[in-house]
């Protein structure tokens, strides 16, 4: 019985890996282009799903856009995968359909750097700093959460000083982070996509909440021991907050699946 199970295990080893979506979905049809840049191939690895139809783009800057206004690159997303029928015999790729009028001052080639239209283009490139930022305050918050816990078990003050540091740390990084993720995703109060519009307001109302647990940080150091109450409610709520929404910030790129087991 051993025997079998190790060899049913390099089995599946040797197979590799399962492809996420692999058993439903098939590969994109020769010929298909980038919706967001339609002079670019797409990556068979970077799509999203949208109105039940598989859409593949030729990088993740091109995802992130057409999550932001999917309603702008709609036409060209869904005709995409009907592409493969009009496929000429002589195996030549299919021309790209026409988009509406809004489409035709997109740039040519793999130009990423355009901007969104009424934003400037020195504040997209600030947005450009936003998805690694981000791992500041997650991580600052979260060892300020656990210095907390390991303090009020053990009751050691280098604890207390490291929770007040990474405090400090993630409501400063907390709020140049939120400030780049609009400069990142625009200036609009709501977006076409809700996953956007909710990972934008919970990460504005993170940064607000991380500013708050300053306040109250340094308040309670300054009160007796049963004053650190308000402060460690507030500071666990904000541990969850930045988790769920980095989680939304993950899914808007890689699906709300990207962390379910390959198995």
């Amino acid at each position: 019985m051993t025997r079998a199970f190790l060899i049913a295990v390099l089995a599946s080893l040797l197979a590799g890996p399962r492809v996420r979506g692999q058993d439903t979905q098939p590969e994109p049809p020769p010929g298909v282009l980038c919706p967001v840049t339609p002079e670019e191939p797409i990556d068979p690895a970077i799509y999203t799903d949208y109105k039940g139809k598989r859409v593949y783009f030729c990088c993740r800057r091109c995802l992130a856009k057409f999550k932001k206004e999917p309603e702008k690159y709609a036409v060209l997303a869904v005709s995409a995968p009907a592409q493969d029928a009009d496929h000429a015999t002589d195996g030549t790729p299919p021309a790209q359909p026409a988009g509406p009028d809004e489409h035709e001052d997109e740039p040519a080639g793999h130009d990423h750097a355009a901007h969104a239209e009424g934003t400037p283009g020195f504040v997209e490139w600030l947005g450009n700093f936003h998805p690694a930022a981000t791992d500041f305050p997650v991580a600052l918050l979260s060892a300020a959460f656990v210095a907390e816990m390991l303090f009020l078990l053990r009751r050691e003050v280098w604890l207390d000083h490291a929770g007040r540091f990474c405090i400090w740390g993630a409501a400063i990084t907390g709020v140049i982070t939120a400030a780049l993720g609009w400069c990142f995703a625009g200036f609009r109060l709501v977006d076409p996509d809700r996953m956007l519009m909710l990972h934008r307001w919970l990460g504005t109302g993170a940064a607000v909440v991380m500013v708050a647990v300053v306040f109250l940080s340094e308040r309670a150091r300054a009160t007796p021991e049963p004053r650190r109450g308000a402060y460690r409610a507030v500071l666990t709520a904000g541990a969850l907050l930045v988790l769920v929404t980095a989680f939304l910030g993950g899914a808007m790129v890689w699906g709300l699946d990207h962390y379910k087991l390959p198995w």
